[in-house]
């Protein structure tokens, strides 16, 4: 991705654009239990989520669009929205 990004901007700029004007958005699967691929989702303690939210800044994202996966269907999926909410996000940035 990091390589990919880098080739979007260069390719920004040499058309004249700004590449600071572009922003990178990726869909990542909400992943409490871990059983998504891992290159694909934002799983394991707070603090790995959080590590992992802060790999994919670096590499330039701007949003991460969540698709919660927990068992217990939607309330499952509620519960551990609610808790990455409360839990993870405060410690972010």
């Amino acid at each position: 991705m990091r390589a990919g990004w880098a080739r979007v901007r260069a390719l920004a700029a040499e058309r004249g654009r700004n590449p600071d004007d572009l922003q990178l958005s990726i869909r990542l699967y909400l992943d409490p239990k871990a059983a998504m691929t891992p290159s694909k989702s934002i799983a394991g303690s707070t603090e790995q989520m959080r590590d992992t939210i802060g790999r994919w800044a670096d590499i330039g994202v701007h949003h991460i669009l969540l698709d919660p996966v927990a068992p217990g269907g939607a309330a499952g999926r509620l519960a551990a929205m609610e808790q990455f909410m409360t839990e993870v996000v405060p410690g972010v940035g």
